[in-house]
């Protein structure tokens, strides 16, 4: 049985290789793909800032354009589109 290290974290995975451009482990294979769609913000962005970019990529992640659903009004940052709190929460479970 092969093993070898991920890339990010640097634990030891023993089995076959699935990919030669992607060695991870489960854990880290799981991260990015749950951050592939809800990117994390930049962590110096104001509460209002971080609010704004999660509803923008909600809107992206259901085939809108980026904004769509603002209004331009505080409250519609926290009225996220169906289902992206539960995205939201598998990315951020791993």
């Amino acid at each position: 049985m092969e093993s070898r290290s991920c890339k990010r974290c640097g634990a030891t995975v023993w089995g076959e290789r699935l990919s030669d451009e992607e060695d991870l482990c489960e854990k880290c294979d799981a991260r990015q793909r749950a951050s592939r769609w809800n990117p994390r913000p930049h962590p110096d962005l104001s509460a209002t800032g971080r609010k704004a970019y999660f509803a923008g990529y909600s809107d992206g992640f259901h085939g809108a354009p980026f904004g769509a659903g603002d209004d331009g009004s505080i409250g519609a940052f926290s009225d996220y589109r169906p289902g992206f709190n539960d995205g939201r929460a598998d990315a951020t479970a791993v």
